[in-house]
């Protein structure tokens, strides 16, 4: 079998008189799922803003979903948050239902980073700012060292103004409902 293409001119394609044609993107419907890590999809990002801490970002795909997609699984992408200083709730992003201390949790595992500091200054004002967080390059490689990790978790759909639907994960189930809220 040859990897040659020979051009025999006898087909031919062209967009003219051709529509686009858009699918409504469906995302993973709100409800409980198993969910496994797929760390190969895993890197560290950092938002726009002048004080934006690092994530590390993920895909999970949802298990047993692809009778409803065609034949292949749902998935849904997932940022872990390394900010330690705790909200106006008091709670850091670490310890949310959706977080690193929670994923560990329902996967029976812990995790041990060190904690990096770095000072920022605004450009437009001066203000500056001691910024504390994981350290995200130990968070993604733990990530990676427990690829197809699967979890227990709750999904839910978020509608934004002016953006289609995404799924997020409300919360990973780490025992009773009281674990999870409390």
């Amino acid at each position: 079998m040859s990897d040659t293409t020979t051009v025999t001119g006898e087909k031919s394609f062209s967009t003219k008189g051709r529509e686009v044609k858009k699918t409504a993107f469906q995302p993973l419907p709100a409800g409980d799922y198993e969910l496994r890590l797929r760390s190969d999809k895993a890197e560290v990002r950092k938002g726009q803003n002048w004080d934006s801490l690092p994530y590390v970002a993920v895909y999970f795909e949802a298990l047993n979903t692809a009778e409803t997609d065609g034949g292949k699984n749902k998935g849904i992408y997932h940022n872990f948050f390394t900010g330690l200083t705790p909200g106006k709730d008091g709670i850091a992003n670490t310890d949310r239902p959706s977080q690193i201390v929670a994923f560990a949790r329902a996967c029976g595992l812990d995790f041990d980073a060190s904690i990096v500091e770095r000072e920022a200054a605004n450009p437009d004002t001066g203000e500056t700012r001691l910024l504390e967080c994981l350290n995200p390059q130990a968070l993604l490689q733990w990530l990676k060292a427990n690829d197809g990790q699967v979890v227990k978790a709750h999904t839910k759909v978020r509608q934004q103004k002016g953006f289609e639907p995404k799924a997020e994960i409300a919360y990973f189930e780490v025992g009773s409902s009281e674990d999870v809220f409390s």
